[in-house]
C-alpha cells in the first residue's frame, strides 16, 4: 500500500515535524510546494517528492528535484489537476529509481556536517581579514 504525504499546499505546512516523528520511514512520496525548508525535510526524509510550486524560489527547488532524480514531474500549481497529480503520484510511488535516488540522497545529506562546515568557513574568513 502506498501513503502519500500533502504539504504546504494552501498552507504553512512543513514536514519536519512528520519527519522527526519518523513518518517519512513510512510514506511512499511527499507533494508539497518546493518552498526551501520543506524541499530540505523531504530530502532528508528519503522518499520521491512531487512539486507543485506557486512562486519566489518554489518553481528552482522543484525542478532540481526532478534534475536530482528524486521527482518524476513539477506540477505548477497553477495547473495542478485530479490527472496531472494522480499519474505523478503513481509513478513517484512504483519507480525504483526514484525511489533508490531519495535514498541515497537522503544518505548523504545525514552524513554532512553542514555546521561543521560553516563554522569552518566563518573561522577562516574571520582570521584572513584579522578578526580571529
Amino acid at each position: 500500500m502506498s501513503r502519500i504525504i500533502l504539504v504546504g499546499i494552501g498552507s504553512c505546512g512543513d514536514i519536519a515535524p512528520l519527519t522527526g516523528l519518523g513518518v517519512g520511514l513510512r510514506m511512499s512520496a511527499l507533494v508539497h510546494h518546493c518552498g526551501a525548508g520543506t524541499t530540505g525535510a523531504g530530502l532528508c526524509a528519503g522518499v520521491p517528492a512531487i512539486g507543485a510550486p506557486v512562486y519566489a524560489e518554489q518553481p528552482f527547488w522543484a525542478q532540481r528535484l526532478v534534475d536530482v532524480g528524486v521527482s518524476p514531474a513539477t506540477i505548477p500549481y497553477s495547473k495542478l489537476s485530479e490527472d496531472r497529480l494522480t499519474a505523478a503520484m503513481k509513478c513517484a510511488t512504483t519507480d525504483t529509481a526514484l525511489r533508490d535516488n531519495a535514498t541515497r540522497l537522503a544518505a548523504r545529506i545525514a552524513a554532512e556536517d553542514g555546521v561543521g562546515l560553516v563554522v569552518k568557513a566563518i573561522e577562516a574568513h574571520l582570521a584572513a581579514h584579522g578578526k580571529g
